[in-house]
C-alpha cells in the first residue's frame, strides 16, 4: 500500500506497544504520523478514573488535548484517525475538524460500545466509522472489520513440545477469572497465567461485588501493570493453545483470537460468533459454555491445522490499514 507523502494525525491509548506496531506500519507504507496518546495520563489511576468517572477529568482532558491542538494546527494532515476513543468530548473532536477542514476523520472502535459509551455521541463527527463489533456495526451504521495480528505473531516459531499447555494473558474483567480456573482443571501440563487490572481501584470494585470472585482469589495472583511485549511474545511462543474470554456484552472476536491465528496456535474460546469467520476450524479452536466449560480429549489431542494462505494474511496488521485506508 502506497500513503506516501500522506500525513496522519493518529490517536490511540499507549499499550502493549499496539500504537507503535499501528504507527510503524503506516510508516513502511509512507505516511508520515504523529502519534499522541488519546488519553491524558498512562498513570493507572487516571486509566481506571477515564472508565469509571471521566467527567471528574474533564479540566485535564481539556488541557491536554489543547495543548495538541495548539502543536499540530498549523500541519495539513490528510487523515486524523482514532482508534477507540474514551477521553476525547465532542468539543476537541469539532475543535480537530475546525484546524484541519480537509482533513478525513477515521474512526476504530475495537471495545463494544456498550462498553465504551463516550464514543456513542462522537459517530457523527467522523467521515468513517469502523467497529470490530458485527452488533455494533448493525445498530450504528458502521463498517465492520475484525482486528488483526502483528506480524511479530507471524514470526514466531511452532514446536513439537511446549513448555506451557495452556496460557491467559489479559484484563480481568466480568468471569474471567473463574472462567480460566475452570478451564485450568481440565487441563494437565504447566500453565501460564497474568490476570491484569488496569488498577487497584478495578480490582477492589470487583473484589467488593462479586462474592465467588472475593471467596477463591488470591490477591498475590493478579497484576497491576501489563505484561511487557517481549514477554507476551515469548509466552506465545511456548504455549501450546490460549485461551480467551470475550465479554458478555461483546460479539466482536478479541485480539487474542486474532493473534492466536498469527501465531499458529489452538484456542479455546467463549465467543460462539468466532464461527462465522473464514479461519474458524473446530480442530483449532474450541467453543465452550463460559459457565460450564467443557473440553473434549479430541480436541486437546490434536494439532493445529495451517488455514490458506489467503485466509491467514487476511488478518495482518497491513491487510487491516490497508481496508481502513482504502488502499
Amino acid at each position: 500500500m502506497d500513503l506516501k507523502g500522506k500525513k496522519i494525525l493518529f490517536f490511540t491509548a499507549s499499550f502493549l506497544g499496539f500504537q507503535d506496531d499501528i504507527k510503524y506500519a503506516l510508516e513502511k507504507m509512507g505516511a508520515q504520523v504523529d502519534w499522541y496518546d488519546e488519553r491524558v495520563s498512562t498513570s493507572t489511576f487516571t486509566k481506571a478514573l477515564v472508565r469509571i468517572n471521566r467527567d471528574a477529568l474533564a479540566l485535564k482532558i481539556k488541557r491536554y488535548y489543547e495543548n495538541i491542538i495548539n502543536r499540530t494546527k498549523d500541519v495539513n494532515y490528510d487523515y486524523v484517525f482514532f482508534v477507540n476513543i474514551e477521553a476525547a468530548t465532542k468539543n476537541i473532536i469539532e475543535s480537530l475538524r475546525h484546524y484541519h477542514p480537509d482533513s478525513v476523520f477515521i474512526l476504530y472502535e475495537w471495545d463494544s460500545i456498550v462498553n465504551n459509551k463516550n464514543a456513542r455521541g462522537l459517530l457523527d463527527l467522523f467521515d468513517e466509522t469502523w467497529s470490530f463489533d458485527k452488533d455494533d456495526c448493525k445498530e450504528f451504521n458502521m463498517n465492520f472489520l475484525p482486528l488483526f495480528y502483528n506480524n511479530e505473531y507471524a514470526k514466531l516459531k511452532t514446536k513439537e513440545e511446549y513448555e506451557y499447555e495452556v496460557m491467559f494473558i489479559g484484563t480481568t474483567h466480568s468471569d474471567r477469572y473463574r472462567f480460566v480456573k475452570s478451564i485450568e482443571d481440565q487441563i494437565e501440563g504447566d500453565k501460564f497465567n497474568w490476570f491484569y487490572f488496569p488498577s487497584i481501584l478495578l480490582y477492589l470494585k470487583m473484589w467488593l461485588q462479586d462474592k465467588w470472585f472475593r471467596k477463591n482469589s488470591n490477591y498475590s495472583e493478579f497484576r497491576f501493570t501489563p505484561l511487557c511485549k517481549k514477554k507476551l511474545l515469548e509466552v506465545v511462543e511456548n504455549s501450546r493453545i490460549l485461551l480467551d474470554a470475550q465479554h458478555p456484552k461483546q460479539t466482536g472476536l478479541t485480539m487474542r483470537t486474532l493473534e492466536t491465528l498469527g501465531a499458529r496456535r489452538k484456542l479455546i474460546t467463549t465467543n460462539q460468533y468466532v464461527k462465522e469467520y473464514d479461519f474458524y476450524n473446530p480442530r483449532n479452536i474450541f467453543i465452550v459454555d463460559r459457565k460450564k466449560p467443557l473440553i473434549t480429549k479430541e480436541f486437546l489431542d490434536s494439532s493445529f491445522e495451517m488455514p490458506s494462505i489467503e485466509v491467514y494474511n487476511k488478518y495482518s496488521l497491513d491487510s487491516w490499514l490497508k481496508t481502513i485506508f482504502h488502499k
